[in-house]
């Protein structure tokens, strides 16, 4: 479900505003293309991080039911 309601809303709006900040010259290529991939680079670095920082504020929610344990 989260999958379907990114490529059906998030990409569409995200694409739009992309392409108006670009017509608008809010956003050139040259830095687009330069911070695109470091930001993208920096949220899959984090994301072990930010599972151990959501381990340690929800300890309790291993042994929830329904929740498949380790």
């Amino acid at each position: 479900p989260g999958t379907a309601t990114a490529l059906a809303l998030n990409l569409p709006v995200t694409a739009a505003l992309l392409h108006q900040a670009f017509r608008e010259g809010y956003i050139s290529a040259t830095g687009f293309a330069l911070t695109a991939p470091a930001i993208v680079l920096a949220i899959v670095l984090l994301l072990p991080v930010l599972f151990y920082v959501g381990r340690k504020l929800l300890p309790d929610t291993a042994g929830a039911p329904g929740k498949a344990s380790d």
